[in-house]
């Protein structure tokens, strides 16, 4: 596909309120030199047409362009150059704003011959400046693959931080890819420093365009702004970003005299996830997922809501806690560095928590985002549907009554995505327009070398020549898979690194094939654990995974939650329990995790790629549902009847239950033990009763019969 740049770079203005402009020149060549040596572009065009240049450089003394020379040039451009090609436009100059009579704001580029009117020392009217709306029409009206605008003028945060980016350019959302960076906020002025060859913003885009500066053979728009922020951090102006679709490369170096992993201090610290899910402070490892983040900013520009869905093991959570979120904190979206950032997951008991936090939130009256993971607990784990029930309406009462920033977004597993249906609720938010949901989908061939290959070479470590294409190649087109080929490389980093062969850093096919490849690599270590244990161990080590899984309706096999004290009371002693789960958990298997209340698996990948655990599971299918019920029975009994008698096990199901326990022996909690002898004793209580009333009326009978004899 073609790429078409244009440059406009603008020094000289006619109104005596608009000063010239010493380094809008140098600027904007600079850039455009930049973009025709590496940015593979079949034409860079410049307005004024060409920056004639002395012996000492570039001639300051720039050509004049008018409003209507811009404005042909931009239709020329947008509708016939670039037409179904990429774009790139690169402005200089002033840039200004003016207030309506109803007070709003609307954005201008200055033109050579631009005139403003004041009156009490605010814009009030113009002449000749390109208005920010129109180029809007002449965006949507174009058919461009891309678009790139990089804007170093004054207040040209406004397009941004006023929404003008909705309001007035809003064609950016209406398309597919597109990448906007301006040169400071909405309140800024953009500043030179009269020493210094070019602006301080386009000084800054010109060494972030640079591969020794970056450190990277391509330079997308997410790494230029992360340069060119950090460059100007401290000065006296933000450059601030938007943008949709995928990343968008600027520039393409053939090679890089120093390779990353060279420049790059060894570290032999493990970089990879295994089966746990990225977070926040993971962020720079979580890498190929650029474009769907993109998507996910543009979903909620537009929506106080969105729905992330996907299979299991697609990376749900992770694409939020550790690819959107850090970029909100970067204020990808207007305002969202402000946002007070709050995740949960619903557990059994749902509602209580969302009540608090929403309380908490109110008390603050600080704009928030609520993030809602793992949104299928409220089926797999709350058991009340009531609680279920409020938990929904509570959800979306927020999302209505919210305000502008507040934002709520929730993670959920695409298979349970029919038990929504029963609840119009969620299905209507989920279902709104504008998009409210984005379906996570599996990573490309390139996606998955970028989450591969990047987090070994922040730590100064490659691998050998192919590997990294061989295990794309054993995962691509793979639903799922995500967890187990985390899994996968923190086995060969382990193999490699942490017990090496070579002194040089490098992960090898030989180390691959050893760990038995994505495939076969949590089994094996997995398989391996539980074979290092004693008898006993295993024995337990069976129950604790058993206390682990969760049977849906429709007999999927889902994680659960255990307390501790649950667990306790199925192991041989609280040794055992802290010597098994501590294995499990440790920081080489991370099988499990643990915190002060709870114990669950660490992802569900493990149910089932561990084939030990799944004939485990297959083998007690039915203790299992006995013992759920058992379980979800004694705590009604508990919480809502406060142990009252008419909550007690009775008829059929006591039947069942107290032969499924009399023939398999399993470890009860001392609650339960209680709740089903109560029940028996209950039970016997009514037995004998009715057998002495049998009597009794027996015996009622005889007499009465022996009297009328």
């Amino acid at each position: 596909m073609a790429r078409y740049a244009l440059v406009i770079g603008i020094a000289e203005y006619l109104s005596p309120s608009l000063q010239p402009l010493s380094k809008t020149t140098n600027d904007a060549e600079a850039i455009a030199q930049l973009l025709e040596q590496y940015g593979d572009f079949q034409s860079v065009q410049r307005l004024p047409q060409r920056w004639n240049k002395d012996k000492n450089g570039y001639e300051m003394a720039a050509s004049k362009v008018t409003g209507a020379e811009i404005g042909q040039k931009l239709k020329t451009f947008l509708l016939e150059q670039a037409a179904n090609n990429e774009a790139l436009i690169y402005f200089s100059g002033h840039g200004f704003t003016i207030s309506d009579n109803l007070g709003q704001e609307k954005g201008y580029l200055a033109s050579s011959n631009c005139q403003i009117e004041f009156k009490e020392n605010e814009n009030v009217e113009q002449k000749y400046g390109i208005p920010l709306d129109s180029l809007n029409d002449l965006i949507r009206a174009s058919q461009l693959s891309s678009l790139v605008m990089l804007l170093d003028c004054c207040h040209s945060g406004y397009f941004l931080e006023r929404q003008l980016i909705q309001k007035t350019l809003n064609a950016f959302s209406s398309q597919k890819d597109y990448y906007l960076i301006t040169a400071c906020r909405g309140f800024e002025r953009a500043g030179v420093i009269k020493s210094e060859e070019y602006s301080i913003f386009t000084g800054a885009v010109v060494k972030g365009l640079t591969a020794e500066n970056v450190g990277s053979r391509r330079i997308s728009g997410d790494r230029l702004f992360d340069f060119v922020s950090n460059e100007l951090k401290g000065s006296v102006q933000e450059p601030i970003r938007m943008g949709w679709g995928r990343s968008i490369t600027l520039v393409t170096y053939p090679q890089l005299d120093i390779t990353t992993a060279e420049k790059t201090a060894f570290n032999q610290e493990n970089p990879y996830r295994g089966l746990y899910a990225f977070e926040s402070e993971q962020a720079q490892y979580f890498c190929g997922r650029d474009e769907a983040v993109r998507t996910l900013i543009s979903r909620l520009a537009e929506s106080r809501f969105l729905a992330v869905i996907g299979y299991s093991g697609s990376g749900k959570s992770s694409l939020v806690k550790a690819g959107l979120l850090p970029q909100l904190k970067g204020d990808r979206l207007p305002g969202s560095s402000q946002w007070e950032i709050i995740s949960f997951t619903p557990g059994e008991h749902p509602l209580g928590k969302l009540v608090d936090i929403l309380a908490r939130q109110q008390q603050q009256n600080q704009p928030h985002l609520l993030f809602i993971d793992q949104f299928e607990e409220i089926f797999t784990l709350c058991q009340d549907d009531e609680e279920r029930k409020a938990f929904i309406c509570l959800v979306a009462q927020e999302v209505k009554n919210a305000e502008e920033e507040t934002r709520i977004i929730l993670t959920i597993r695409g298979d349970f995505l029919n038990r929504c249906g029963d609840y119009p609720e969620i299905i209507t938010l989920i279902n709104n327009i504008p998009p409210t949901s984005f379906i996570v989908t599996p990573m490309s061939f390139a996606e998955l070398e970028q989450a591969i290959e990047k987090p070994a070479k922040l730590h100064g470590v490659t691998f050998e020549h192919g590997l990294v294409s061989q295990i794309s190649a054993d995962v691509v087109n793979r639903p799922g898979v995500l967890p187990i080929l985390q899994y996968a490389l923190k086995e060969l980093w382990r193999v490699c690194i942490e017990e090496p062969e070579s002194p040089e850093p490098l992960l090898t096919r030989k180390g691959y094939e050893e760990i038995g490849g994505v495939k076969g690599a949590l089994d094996k270590r997995a398989t391996i654990l539980y074979e290092s244990l004693t008898t006993i161990d295993q024995t337990f080590a069976r129950r604790l995974f058993m206390e682990l899984v969760q049977l849906g309706e429709a007999g999927e096999v889902t994680r659960r939650r255990a307390s501790w004290d649950r667990l306790e009371a199925i192991s041989d002693s609280p040794q055992q329990l802290q010597r098994v789960v501590g294995l499990l958990a440790g920081s080489q298997q991370r099988l499990i995790i643990t915190d002060e209340n709870m114990v669950e698996v660490a992802h569900e990948a493990l149910l089932s790629e561990w084939k030990l655990l799944n004939s485990w599971i297959a083998e007690n299918l039915e203790n299992i549902r006995f013992g759920r019920s058992l379980e979800q029975d004694c705590q009604e009994w508990l919480q809502r009847f406060n142990k009252s008698d008419e909550a007690l096990l009775a008829g059929a199901m006591l039947a069942v239950i107290s032969e499924w326990v009399n023939k398999t022996q399993p470890r009860l909690t001392p609650l339960e033990s209680e709740f089903l002898d109560k029940s028996l004793e209950r039970r016997d209580r009514q037995n004998q009763a009715e057998l002495e009333q049998a009597k009794k009326l027996q015996r009622e009978a005889e007499a009465k019969a022996k009297a009328e004899s």
